[in-house]
């Protein structure tokens, strides 16, 4: 279902929707200072929007609003950004998975605008997707107001048939299982789990509702 999700990234998204922005969430100047400080190289590919995959070493920072993708061409560097690139993915060595990137539109309704940003693929099954934006929240105290970088998680959900894409939150998660709420509400009794922030517990309940 990868291919779906692709042909979503270029523009097929009819609805998208965003949770409201954090409170001290850093723009394009705060997140180049803090480039450095998260540049990780990886082995990977770039698919960019002409169709070509590029094979390459890359460098992605979440510091940076919309999400810096930095890539190596020979002894340079070039820097692309979301409308430069349709996808890219790599090998996650720590975590032993591919980790794939997707440049998608997200709507914020607080600003009546749309912006396009690369969403983490995070699960997928026949009728729905989690997607996951990583932001950087500033931390510090009062003797230094930035002590430390704190990665905050901001999660979507897909519905893979119309390209929607909606806050990941129990309500738009159990509407999309409409067809088959009794069983699912029946498996998340039985079974303790309730449908908050954690990530794991929606995927518990999405592969139940998916082996029905």
């Amino acid at each position: 279902m990868l291919w779906l999700i692709m042909g979503i990234s270029h523009g097929v998204c009819a609805q998208v929707y965003s949770t409201p922005p954090l409170s001290g969430t850093p723009g394009l100047s705060s997140g180049v200072r803090l480039a450095k400080n998260l540049e990780h190289w990886v082995q990977g590919s770039v698919v960019l929007v002409t169709g070509d995959t590029v094979p390459c070493e890359m460098s992605y920072n979440p510091a940076v609003e919309e999400g810096l993708l930095q890539v190596k061409d020979g002894e340079g560097m070039l820097t692309l950004s979301v409308k430069d690139v349709t996808s890219f993915f790599y090998f996650d060595t720590e975590k032993s998975k591919t980790r794939r990137y997707y440049s998608m539109p997200v709507h914020d309704e607080n600003a009546s605008i749309t912006r396009e940003y690369f969403l983490e693929h995070v699960y997928e099954n026949a009728d729905m997707a989690i997607l996951s934006r990583r932001v950087v929240r500033l931390g510090g105290n009062l003797f230094n107001s930035l002590t430390e970088v704190v990665p905050v998680d901001l999660n979507f959900l897909l519905d893979v048939h119309t390209g929607t894409l909606r806050e990941l939150n129990e309500a738009e998660a159990m509407a999309l299982m409409k067809s088959k709420s009794d069983q699912v509400k029946a498996y998340m009794k039985t079974n303790g789990i309730k449908l908050k922030s954690d990530v794991k517990d929606y995927i518990l309940v999405f592969n139940y509702y998916a082996s029905l």
